[in-house]
């Protein structure tokens, strides 16, 4: 955004090109980085779909628990996931 504020704010006609340049390459490395993010991600949700064992995760539950053993003692909170 900086650059492309100093791009549209230039009035010298010879720094417009340089510029418009840094704002260009700018752009470019903006639109690299966000599409490498995608491919990443869409990546591993295929892999996570794809090479998963379902058996192995419907064996393994998350545990959740609540305890208070008396009116005086403290109540005591367990969450366990397993991996």
């Amino acid at each position: 955004k900086r650059r492309e504020n100093n791009y549209l704010k230039e009035t010298d006609k010879i720094l417009i090109a340089q510029k418009y340049d840094d704002y260009n390459r700018s752009y470019r490395v903006r639109n690299t980085l966000i599409i490498s993010y995608a491919v990443i991600w869409v990546f591993s949700q295929l892999d996570l779909f794809l090479f998963t064992q379902t058996e192995e995760m419907n064996l393994q539950q998350t545990n959740f628990s609540i305890e208070k053993k008396t009116p005086l003692d403290d109540f005591t909170l367990n969450f366990r996931v397993p991996f």
